[in-house]
């Protein structure tokens, strides 16, 4: 996703700073929460000098999970598809579309 975009002479590394992860249960979902969320910060700093170049102050994103007494055979149906690997590809695609325009 982000290979073509990441294209350059000068080599930088991406510092990615974990603010907030946090995908309820199925036991959550049924009684309290209903979201997963997700935040962090995305800081570009160039090999050499540690110079920082762009910095992604990572918005909040949540992601609404099917909750309630049906989260059980939601979460059954759906088998292999985790949650939050969604929320992270969402996330990763909003860097994305940030990063093309700068």
């Amino acid at each position: 996703m982000l290979a073509p975009v990441m294209r350059g002479v000068r080599p930088v590394k991406a510092i990615v700073t974990l603010k907030q992860f946090d995908v309820p249960s199925v036991v959550r979902r049924v009684l309290v929460d209903q979201y997963a969320k997700l935040q962090l910060t995305i800081d570009i700093v160039d090999t050499k000098t540690n110079a920082l170049i762009l910095s992604y102050p990572g918005p909040y994103h949540q992601q609404w999970l099917l909750g309630g007494l049906s989260a059980p055979i939601a979460d059954a149906i759906a088998g292999d598809n985790d949650p939050e690997n969604a929320l992270i590809a969402n996330y990763v695609l909003d860097y994305r579309t940030w990063l093309v325009t700068r």
